[in-house]
């Protein structure tokens, strides 16, 4: 996944919703909807999560996520996640 794609399911996360993610991106809502197909038929799964580390990492829990991002920049994996 590029950068482009990566920041736009970001922001789809942190605002909650493809028209969210848009307002933000200053984008046609149809822009993030194909970056959401794209994730999807590349096999992903996209989950939003309240802002901050402690719920991005209880919800990559309860889905089992082997991946999880904020705006912040802030990237988690897995096998990496320490609690």
């Amino acid at each position: 996944m590029d950068i482009t794609s990566l920041r736009t399911m970001l922001l789809v996360h942190r605002h909650g919703s493809i028209a969210g993610a848009a307002r933000a991106l200053d984008v046609d809502p149809s822009s993030v909807s194909r970056t959401v197909a794209t994730v999807e038929a590349a096999g992903g799964t996209t989950y939003a999560a309240p802002t901050g580390h402690a719920y991005l990492k209880a919800a990559m829990r309860q889905t089992g996520a082997i991946y999880g991002g904020e705006m912040s920049a802030h990237h988690y994996f897995r096998e990496f996640m320490c609690c």
